[in-house]
């Protein structure tokens, strides 16, 4: 097996361990960031922004809007192997966003994966919101890529739900707190799942990366 991929299976294996229960219930409010002097007051996603960011922006808005100084450059590797430049806004904060680009210089997607990220969508959805809360949003069964490999996790389908009729350009990755898993269902592997398979416990699957596409 290819060393790359051999660290990234790891990792997912790792991330694993980590608790879906962490964060409080959707219909709470998002907290901010410690740090008061932050000026980014809105942390709402829809389907037109995400905070202050807007769907057309370019880096030099958001330069603008966050500060040069919170603005950085780094390189996205999928599958071990380098893909493209990317931007992050307030690297390593808990508010932190990273920005993909699409030849053209427009926001491709943004993604959000700190686990105390404030950022949310307009129903409440944000990291560490468990499957069972999204299914009875989404009020129709979702499909989802088992664990343990390069795209675990990763959100397949909203199967024309009402997730997918309001938001179509929010999708994400799931995590899996096994330890604490009440089923010993095998929910690992480069196949399908959906909410409608028997005995996943979904309050122990949670949303662990979010991704906003605009084009």
């Amino acid at each position: 097996m290819n060393p790359f991929k051999i660290h990234h299976v790891i990792l997912a294996l790792a991330l694993l361990g980590s608790s879906c229960t962490q964060t409080s219930n959707t219909s709470s409010q998002a907290a901010a960031p410690s740090d008061s002097s932050k000026t980014v007051l809105n942390y709402i996603i829809t389907c037109d922004s995400v905070g202050i960011i807007s769907r057309n922006d370019k880096e030099q808005q958001l330069r603008i809007k966050f500060g040069e100084t919170t603005i950085s450059r780094d390189s996205f590797f999928l599958e071990g192997m380098f893909q493209e430049m990317i931007s992050v806004v307030n690297k390593g904060e808990v508010d932190e966003l990273k920005i993909h680009w699409n030849k053209h210089g427009q926001i491709r997607m943004v993604e959000i994966d700190n686990p105390r990220s404030p950022y949310q969508l307009a129903n409440g959805v944000k990291i560490g919101t468990s499957l069972a809360e999204l299914t009875q949003i989404n009020q129709k069964a979702i499909s989802f890529y088992g664990f343990g490999w390069d795209y675990g996790g990763t959100i397949n389908n909203f199967n024309k739900g009402v997730l997918e009729n309001q938001f179509p350009c929010f999708s994400g990755v799931l995590m899996q707190d096994k330890e604490n898993a009440k089923t010993e269902i095998n929910l690992f592997g480069d196949k399908v799942f959906t909410t409608d398979t028997p005995d996943i416990d979904q309050h122990n699957i949670c949303l662990k990366v979010i991704r906003v596409s605009y084009r």
